[in-house]
This record gives C-alpha cells, structure tokens and sequence, in this order.
C-alpha cells in the first residue's frame, strides 16, 4: 500500500498498434486533418467555419478544437476563434506539405 502522500504506481498504456507494429493516429485527429486538406483543396482562399469542420467530419465541437489545439502547436493548422465560440480554421504551408505527403493520392 502506498504511503499517505504517495500516488499508486499506474502502468503506462500502450498506444494502440497497426498489424505492422506502428503506432496508429487516433481516427479523429486522421478526420480532421484530411477534412482540413479537402477544405484546402476545394476553397483554398476561404477557410472552412468550425461549423463546417465539425458537420464534415462528424465530431463535436470541443472534440473538433481540442484536435485543433494540437495541430496549431505542431504548425500544422491555424484557427481563429472568437469568444462565441465559432470561427474557422484552415493548414498552414506546413500542413500542406504534410497532406501532401500524407493524403494525396
């Protein structure tokens, strides 16, 4: 039993696995990515609303940010939220580059 101000010992969980033994992307963070390279590709000057990202891929708003937060501190994306809670959001030249990569076909 751990002592009063210790926490107990938690084993660290393995990150799920492809049949090849790399790690895999959570299918979520995978949705909205490739929704932001199709709103690249198919309206390159005006960036898709949160609105819009959330009803492409099928996740809710607080999922649809909290995958956003991540990939701006990657620069990968870039969002404007206003303090309503809409706004748009839309892949830096990095992001590009990375679906390019990733998702062309």
């Amino acid at each position: 039993m751990p002592a009063d101000n210790q926490e107990p010992h938690e084993e660290p969980q393995e990150e799920p696995q492809a049949e090849d033994g790399e790690p895999m992307l959570d299918p979520e963070f995978v949705a909205v990515l490739e929704k932001l390279w199709v709103a690249s590709e198919t309206s390159p000057d005006r960036p898709w609303s949160l609105a819009k990202l959330c009803k492409q891929s099928g996740l809710a708003m607080s999922t649809l940010r909290r995958h956003l937060v991540v990939l701006e501190d990657a620069g990968i994306a870039q969002a404007d939220v206003l303090e309503d809670g809409t706004g748009k959001a839309w892949l830096t030249p990095a992001g590009i580059d990375l679906c390019k990569t990733l998702l062309a076909e």
